[in-house]
């Protein structure tokens, strides 16, 4: 499988294979589990400072229903943050999710001096996600994929357990486009 990430470095034969190969990979997906949904964002946020990118992830954020998602799920929303950083988005979650809201976990190869004390932090790899699911519902990761060497074997492996636990979940990963 050729990494769109890469193909402007690859030579001229494997970036004719790449345009068939999203093809297929798109319909591939439409027999697959996910289901699309088209956001208005809240653009009541829009005036926030930040890359393009980071201020569509944040009015994104602040579009969830979270109340409702909440009743979806039968239960208070666990959130894991798979390359969590510094932890700012639990703080901003926290804010947006008020009384829905059970935890906050941060995961990431580093714990960052700034990650805030309230919230639990697990110092690993994504590819060791699914070991710290315990209650977890929700799973986000922000900006952190495309720092992920085994991007998607972490996905893999938290939806397999996620699923192998036979509760509602949704997750949330967050890709800034290519300047």
């Amino acid at each position: 499988m050729i990494n769109g990430d890469t193909i402007h470095g690859l030579n001229i034969i494997k970036r004719l294979f790449y345009f068939p190969q999203c093809i297929f990979n798109w319909m591939k997906g439409k027999k697959g589990y996910a289901e699309l949904y088209f956001v208005k964002l809240n653009i009541d946020f829009a005036s926030e400072v930040g890359t393009p990118s980071r201020r569509l992830s944040n009015m994104f954020w602040n579009t969830i229903d979270w109340e409702k998602l909440s009743k979806i799920f039968g239960s208070k929303i666990n959130i894991i943050d798979v390359g969590c950083g510094d932890g700012q988005y639990g703080i901003r979650l926290k804010k947006l999710i008020g009384n829905y809201l059970s935890s906050y976990s941060g995961l990431d190869i580093y714990k960052n001096k700034e990650f805030p004390s309230e919230f639990k932090h697990f110092k690993d790899s994504a590819e060791r996600t699914h070991m710290y699911l315990e209650n977890t519902n929700v799973v986000i990761s922000q900006s952190s994929l495309e720092h992920i060497e085994f991007d998607v074997k972490a996905i893999n492996s938290i939806t397999k357990e996620l699923k192998r636990k036979k509760k509602p979940f949704i997750q949330f990963h967050h890709v800034p486009a290519a300047s």
